[in-house]
C-alpha cells in the first residue's frame, strides 16, 4: 500500500489550483473507477492506502478557468512506494515519489474586444483617441486584486467605423472573479 499525492499549479506562475477531480482507475480503459477526489485550497490531493498495482489516473473535472487536461497517467504502487508517469508526448507532470509530484495546468485565455463610442463633437476622433486608455483589471468579489493586467487605448478601425481596444491573451477569471 502507498499514498498518491501530488499538487495541481498553474503552469505559468505555479499558483497552486483547487477544484481539480481526479479519478483512478483499475483498467487501462478507464472504466472501473478505484476512487475520486478533488484538489483542496492547497492544490494537495491524496489518495490514501492505494493497494500495490499498476493504475490509470485522469483529470475528470478541471478547475474553472483552466484548459481541460486529457492525459492518463500511469500510476504504479508497489512496496510502499506510488509513482506517476505521463504519457509520450506530455509535459505537464514534474517531480517524482521523492520530491513529490506536480500536474501542471495552462489557463484558458482569451482576446478582449472592446468598441468606444465617442458623443463628443468638439474634439477630432484623434484628439479623442489619444486622451482615452483602459486599464483592465482583475476583481475578486468586489475587490481588485493586484496591479492592472493590461492597459490600451482604443485606434480607430476604417472598417467598423469605429475606435476598438484589444486585449489579447488575457486569462480566464478565477472562480468567483471577473474582469
Amino acid at each position: 500500500y502507498a499514498d498518491v499525492t501530488f499538487t495541481k499549479k498553474d503552469a505559468d506562475d505555479s499558483v497552486v489550483l483547487p477544484g481539480a477531480e481526479f479519478t483512478i482507475y483499475r483498467d487501462s480503459a478507464c472504466t472501473d473507477v478505484y476512487k475520486t477526489l478533488t484538489t483542496g485550497a492547497n492544490g494537495l490531493v491524496t489518495f490514501e492506502d492505494v493497494p500495490n498495482g499498476t493504475y490509470y489516473m485522469k483529470e475528470t473535472g478541471s478547475p474553472i478557468g483552466y484548459q481541460n487536461n486529457d492525459a492518463k497517467y500511469t500510476v504504479v504502487v508497489k512496496n510502499g512506494f506510488a509513482t506517476i508517469t505521463a504519457p509520450n508526448g506530455v509535459d505537464n507532470l514534474e517531480g517524482n515519489a521523492s520530491d513529490g509530484y506536480v500536474i501542471n495546468n495552462s489557463a484558458i485565455v482569451s482576446d478582449i474586444e472592446l468598441i468606444k463610442t465617442y458623443n463628443n463633437q468638439h474634439l477630432s476622433t484623434a484628439e479623442l483617441l489619444a486622451a482615452t486608455e483602459f486599464t483592465l483589471y482583475r476583481v475578486y468579489d468586489g475587490i481588485t486584486l493586484g496591479g492592472p493586467i493590461d492597459t490600451a487605448s482604443p485606434v480607430w478601425n476604417e472598417t467598423r467605423g469605429r475606435a476598438v481596444v484589444s486585449f489579447d491573451n488575457v486569462k480566464a477569471p478565477k472562480t468567483g472573479s471577473e474582469i
